[in-house]
């Protein structure tokens, strides 16, 4: 099963700089570990001062609460700003039926022209 950690950041005017480094030093240590998850580093459009770290895992199950890494990262971050950790597990059955109204939305388009 795969699942997703996300981990969301609302800074006070704090240097992107100071981040910048925090995430580095994380990647680098993680680059050690085999088996660490895919990390992508988003920030809000509209607001400058907003991040989103994503943790893609690929294990079978996700862990209370979430991985010591998510857990880590949360607990760094809090000292820039406030913090929420979540975890999401992937919907198959979703994807899927979105996946059918896509076919089924090119077809109808089709048979109109």
């Amino acid at each position: 099963m795969k699942w997703l950690e996300t981990i969301e950041l609302r800074t006070a005017n704090i240097k992107d700089m100071e981040l910048q480094n925090v995430f580095n030093q994380l990647v680098q240590e993680l680059k050690l570990d085999p088996e660490y998850p895919k990390i992508i580093v988003y920030h809000n459009y509209a607001v400058d001062c907003d991040y989103s770290i994503h943790l893609a895992h690929h294990q079978f199950q996700p862990e209370e609460g979430g991985s010591a890494l998510g857990m880590r990262i949360a607990a760094i971050l809090k000292t820039f700003g406030l913090v929420s950790h979540n975890t999401w597990i992937e919907q198959k059955n979703m994807l899927v039926q979105a996946q059918t109204i896509q076919k089924d939305k090119e077809i109808t388009s089709n048979e109109n022209e």
